[in-house]
C-alpha cells in the first residue's frame, strides 16, 4: 500500500495529464512510424539482392538514418558527439562494403 501511495503522490491525476493532439500526432508520431515501416519493408526487400551476412553488417547503418530523421523532424538537437559517432559508424560501413 505504501508503494501505491508513493506512486499516486508523484503522478498526475488523469484530468491533468498531457494529451496528444492531432497536430503533435502528425508531426511527431507519423514520421517515426513511416520511417520504421520503410525500414522493415526495405530490409525485407534487401534479402533478394544481398547475403544475410552483408545484411547484418549494413543493418547497423540504421543509426545514421535515425539520427538524420530525428534532426530533420526536430526531435533531437544536433550534438557534436552524436555526429562524430555516426560518422565513425558510416566510415566503418564504407570500409566494409567498399570493393
Amino acid at each position: 500500500s505504501h508503494v501505491i501511495w508513493l506512486y499516486r503522490s508523484y503522478t498526475k491525476p488523469t484530468s491533468e495529464r498531457d494529451s496528444v493532439t492531432w497536430s503533435i500526432f502528425f508531426k511527431r508520431v507519423c514520421p517515426a512510424a513511416l520511417t520504421a515501416s520503410l525500414d522493415i519493408a526495405l530490409s525485407n526487400w534487401s534479402f533478394m539482392y544481398i547475403t544475410v551476412s552483408m545484411y547484418t553488417m549494413c543493418k547497423s547503418s540504421v543509426i545514421i538514418f535515425i539520427l538524420v530523421s530525428a534532426i530533420i523532424f526536430k526531435l533531437e538537437k544536433p550534438k557534436l558527439l552524436s555526429i562524430v559517432v555516426v560518422l565513425l559508424i558510416a566510415i566503418g560501413l564504407f570500409l566494409f562494403t567498399y570493393q
